[in-house]
């Protein structure tokens, strides 16, 4: 039987639990002796970060939030998610900046390598169109290791990985056809490990 005492008691512990259910999240600073997780570099890299990059990101990111920030902005419930925002972060001023020297990439004769394969002047050529057309961070995340092809109607993008290859098709092929007025063909290399 309900009486009135236990009824209110009832309605103050929903009460209670709702309050604890939209309470918002603690917020903490940054730990000063914070790691690089696999479960963060997984992140930075689904997200386009070139594999190179994530640690220089992460040492400027550790830096700024346990050293340069202060008061609540140094603040946070969910440092993930801010890793994931910094990220994103440096790609979109990346892409905005293609040009900028303060980037980190590779120097431009890195980022170009001559193999056996590619020894002729058009493909470097080639090479150095989609770097321009598509900045630094594009070209040295999804096309550095691709070996590039060029028949005399199209240009064969192979790459080892078919994370690459759809990526490459769903996202760049048609601006880099736009561009080079060419028909680009993106496909996996065959024999070539996942």
């Amino acid at each position: 039987m309900i009486t009135p005492e236990s009824g209110s008691s009832e309605a103050e512990k929903k009460k209670k639990d709702k309050a604890l259910k939209s309470k918002k999240p603690y917020k903490t600073k940054l730990p000063q002796n914070i790691e690089l997780s696999t479960e963060w570099i997984n992140e930075a890299l689904r997200l386009g970060i070139h594999p190179t990059w994530v640690e220089d990101i992460f040492d400027e990111f550790k830096d700024y939030w346990v050293n340069e920030a202060s008061g609540k902005e140094a603040l946070h419930a969910n440092w993930f998610r801010v890793w994931s925002n910094r990220c994103r972060s440096q790609l979109s001023w990346t892409t905005k900046n293609p040009h900028s020297t303060n980037q980190k990439t590779l120097p431009l004769s890195e980022l170009i390598p001559v193999t056996i394969n590619e020894s002729d002047q058009e493909i470097k050529e080639i090479r150095e169109k989609i770097l321009e057309i598509l900045g630094a961070a594009t070209y040295q995340s999804w096309f550095q290791n691709a070996v590039i092809l060029k028949q005399a109607d199209r240009l064969t993008i192979e790459t080892n990985r078919s994370l690459f290859r759809d990526t490459i098709e769903r996202q760049y092929r048609a601006k880099i056809e736009e561009h080079l007025g060419i028909t680009v063909q993106v496909c996996l290399n065959t024999g070539a490990g996942e």
